[in-house]
């Protein structure tokens, strides 16, 4: 994934958190990476790191790796596909279960796959399916087997992603307390830049490397956190806990 596309990534995603929270709040500035945003809440300068929680697994076929994967294969195709001046389209590219991605050439499939959305020449408000059920000798490589488009007006509402399918686990105080002792490990730095810091935590809940849930008794005190507030956000559910209160 590029700097500018991740940057463009995590913008997103902490506006969808705003909504989801009800915090009228504002991004005044996203040039920053140590901490990742600026944003005006109730009259304050306050600085945001974003990040992502994970599955871990042990194992050579890890949900993270194959999903790394994919990711950049999607990145890629957006990145050629815009370069190209294409019309501009919101995708998903879905990835069948249990095929080993390792074994793809990225660079190639994320060309292919670029071209072969091109050709469709999407206009706005148009929506297409494409199943390689359906049309079993279509161009794409078998890893992938289905296509969701609609042709968008501006490219900011463009996102290309890949929704993928597997187990869902209780969210583990474990995993988030690991995410916030990386980050903060940088905490000081950003304290040099803005005096008050926020972590958000993001399950994009679109692939099974972030498949949660949250069980009943979860304990958000458990979660001990050096950042003035800090918050798990499950995108695709909406879901906004404040941890460490």
């Amino acid at each position: 994934m590029t700097t500018d596309h991740k940057k463009a990534r995590e913008r997103f995603q902490l506006q969808r958190f705003f909504e989801a929270s009800g915090f009228p709040a504002s991004i005044l500035s996203n040039d920053e990476e140590a901490p990742d945003f600026v944003i005006g809440y109730e009259g304050r300068r306050i600085g945001v790191e974003v990040t992502e929680i994970f599955v871990a697994h042990e194992g050579p076929n890890l949900p993270q790796t194959q999903d790394s994967i994919a990711s950049r294969i999607v990145a890629r195709a957006r990145t050629k596909y815009l370069t190209a001046g294409a019309p501009h389209a919101h995708v998903s590219v879905h990835f069948a279960p249990g095929r080993d991605l390792r074994s793809l050439n990225m660079r190639a499939t994320a060309s292919t796959l670029a071209s072969f959305v091109k050709g469709l020449n999407l206009s706005v408000g148009q929506y297409l399916q494409w199943s390689s059920y359906a049309l079993p000798n279509g161009p794409l490589p078998c890893e992938i087997v289905a296509l969701n488009m609609l042709g968008v007006e501006r490219a900011e509402m463009g996102h290309w992603y890949a929704p993928r399918a597997g187990w869902v686990i209780p969210l583990a105080i474990e995993a988030l307390q690991a995410r916030v002792d990386g980050k903060a490990a940088k905490l000081a730095s950003y304290k040099a830049k803005i005096s008050e810091n926020w972590l958000l935590i993001v399950s994009e809940g679109n692939k099974p490397s972030q498949f949660f849930s949250v069980e009943s008794g979860f304990n958000r005190s458990a979660v001990v956190s050096p950042f003035t507030r800090t918050f798990f956000y499950g995108r695709m559910e909406g879901v906004v806990i404040e941890l460490g209160v």
